[in-house]
């Protein structure tokens, strides 16, 4: 921390000292002002690159929202159709039961089970 006070302490005194010079000031002036635009030419590009990123990633977002909504249609038919199938067994089985009393009463009332 102490360095860091130093360090802008020297360049303040650095830039001081350019700037009480005849023609440095504007120089100074030039120099800060490129620096500026550098970082801010930097700072457009990390931008950009969040944005695409980002954008990726609503991308992603949808696309995994998507096969959320398709896997849960998928299961709710699953379920839908494995309790018709279980209707579906449980009425053969009564219809078996049925035919089996007739057979049975058929016979004259006696079973082979």
């Amino acid at each position: 921390m102490v360095a860091v006070g130093f360090s802008l302490l020297a360049i303040l005194v650095a830039v001081g000292t350019m700037v009480r010079t005849r023609g440095l000031k504007e120089k100074a002036v030039t120099n800060i002002q490129s620096m500026l635009e550098e970082h801010q030419e930097i700072l457009e590009l990390e931008l950009e690159e969040t944005l695409s990123e980002a954008s990726a990633i609503e991308e992603r977002i949808d696309k995994a929202g998507k096969r959320t909504e398709r896997l849960d249609r998928l299961f709710r038919q699953r379920a839908e159709m494995a309790k018709r199938m279980h209707d579906d067994v449980k009425t053969l089985s009564q219809n078996c039961q049925a035919l089996q009393k007739r057979t049975v009463s058929a016979r004259g009332g006696t079973s082979l089970y």
